[in-house]
């Protein structure tokens, strides 16, 4: 492999992490694959707003779908998290990758 190529990019915003400030309680991941001109996945975490609107906060692309790929995501994603000081969820939701559990 090249080893310049991006494996992986994280990221959000700060408007987003406010409303989750707000609604932390459920997220939900769900994770696209070939939905850019790079063929690499597309993952994003949502949270439910108290109105039922569900709204994107976390974004990020991986070169795979395996299992180290989902680590490193959900690692990351603690991480932000973590650093923002946003409680554990209560409920998490995804779409049955194996490789997630």
């Amino acid at each position: 492999e090249d080893p310049e190529r991006l494996l992986s990019l994280i990221f959000t915003f700060p408007a987003y992490i406010s409303m989750v400030k707000i609604f932390p309680e459920i997220i939900i991941i769900n994770n696209t694959y070939n939905t850019n001109r790079f063929n690499y996945p597309f993952y994003q975490i949502s949270n439910v707003s108290s109105i039922s609107s569900i709204f994107n906060y976390i974004f990020s692309i991986i070169n795979d779908e395996k299992e180290v790929a989902f680590n490193f995501l959900i690692e990351a994603t603690y991480k932000i998290r973590s650093q923002y000081n946003l409680p554990a969820p209560s409920i998490i939701i995804t779409n049955k990758y194996k490789e997630m559990k």
